[in-house]
């Protein structure tokens, strides 16, 4: 919504809002300089369509998401949005060595301060997304029953609240004690900086 309020579109009164302002504000969308995916833009459609469905109970606003299901069948047919491609990429071969040797090579650099090898292995020894990832905590660390919670991960009900106890498997629990304590986080860094240097690296293999 943040991202949304940066576009054009979001200085259209609601209950002015057409087809067309949708439609425009996705092609505004593709070609903004992140060039977002057909599924991404999908999304950020049904953020819009969220908006106009809860402000006439919330805000008594004389709106419905009528504009937005009428610019289905345009967005579609462009090719505007689309749902995301089901994904089976496996490490194969060598890159898992590959890739941590070029995070290892990046935290040799003088400015980084980010141990992108520890949190690619945590990532996959504990099956947390980045952010989920930067929000371990030190008092949520069991060394007695080897394990961690994870907090508000994310699912289809919400994030907030859904924690779980998470198994240190192989050699998680030394990666995590290796950290040094400067923070109530184990890992406190931005879950954004992270994800641009991982891609930077991918891509650079």
């Amino acid at each position: 919504l943040e991202q949304i309020k940066r576009y054009k579109i979001s200085q259209v009164l609601v209950s002015k809002l057409t087809t067309s302002d949708v439609v425009n504000f996705a092609l505004e969308r593709k070609s903004s300089p992140s060039s977002p995916s057909p599924s991404t833009i999908a999304v950020d459609i049904s953020c819009l369509k969220k908006v106009l469905k809860v402000s006439k109970s919330m805000f008594n606003v004389n709106i419905d998401d009528r504009p937005i299901i009428n610019a289905y069948p345009a967005l579609h047919d462009l090719k505007l949005i689309a749902r995301s491609n089901k994904r089976e990429r496996r490490l194969e071969n060598n890159e898992y060595i590959r890739v941590i040797n070029e995070l290892k090579e990046k935290e040799n650099h003088g400015l980084c301060s980010i141990p992108y090898s520890d949190i690619f292995k945590i990532s996959l020894l504990t099956c947390c997304r980045v952010n989920e990832v930067c929000n371990l905590l030190w008092s949520d660390l069991n060394l007695k029953d080897n394990s961690i919670l994870g907090r508000n991960r994310k699912s289809p009900r919400g994030s907030l609240g859904n924690n779980a106890t998470l198994p240190l498997l192989g050699e998680a629990k030394d990666i995590l004690l290796k950290q040094p304590k400067i923070d109530e986080r184990i890992f406190p860094y931005k879950p954004r900086s992270i994800t641009s240097g991982f891609r930077r690296t991918i891509k650079k293999l």
